[in-house]
């Protein structure tokens, strides 16, 4: 609310708590942008996918989508979703638009080829509504800003900014501590 200067009656609260009643209070609207966390399709998380109680965020949605039926709606999510250990969670959402009356266009994007100097791979899926679906969706064409990150980065940063030396070995002490220990069961899977 504080982010888009919104009254905090909009604000419906906690998905999984929204009751029928309340998705029908909600006016009627033709872009829904929605994204469950990534966490439970990240391969950075435990790919866990449904059995992740995060992966299953999208079926709320789903709730919505199909009692206010917008035109548009626009997925966003890591691109982990579309490897073969997720296909089970992807060709269950795309065909559960589907069979909520979309059409589903999808792709994987990368921010660096749209004008953000990030090299952030990103899923996106675009659900049209069928029966306003004349054309079909084409995803935008890759572009160079000339943007780059140098240019975004400040020549002098304020000192509160910066991890103090003691935090910082800390951190650097426990990635090393993972670092082994991954090292360590893969050695164990891999030399059984």
């Amino acid at each position: 609310c504080a982010i888009h200067n919104i009254s905090k009656k909009l604000n419906l609260g906690d998905i999984t708590k929204l009751t029928k009643k309340d998705i029908d209070k909600i006016p009627s609207f033709d872009l829904l942008v929605y994204s469950p966390p990534c966490q439970a399709f990240s391969v950075a998380g435990e790919k866990l996918g449904f059995k992740d109680k995060r992966g299953v965020l999208f079926f709320y949605a789903l709730e919505v989508i199909k009692a206010k039926q917008p035109k548009l709606c626009i997925m966003e999510n890591v691109k982990g979703l579309t490897f073969k250990n997720m296909k089970y969670e992807f060709n269950t959402i795309l065909e559960s638009l589907e069979e909520t009356g979309y059409n589903n266009y999808w792709k994987v994007l990368n921010a660096k080829d749209y004008g953000i100097p990030q090299n952030r791979e990103r899923l996106f899926i675009v659900s049209i509504r069928k029966d306003v679906d004349e054309n079909g969706f084409v995803f935008p064409k890759p572009f160079d800003s000339g943007l780059r990150l140098k240019d975004l980065l400040e020549s002098e940063v304020d000192e509160k900014y910066y991890i103090p030396e003691d935090r910082c070995k800390k951190l650097l002490k426990e990635r090393k501590q993972k670092t082994t220990k991954w090292k360590n069961e893969i050695r164990q899977i891999t030399n059984p």
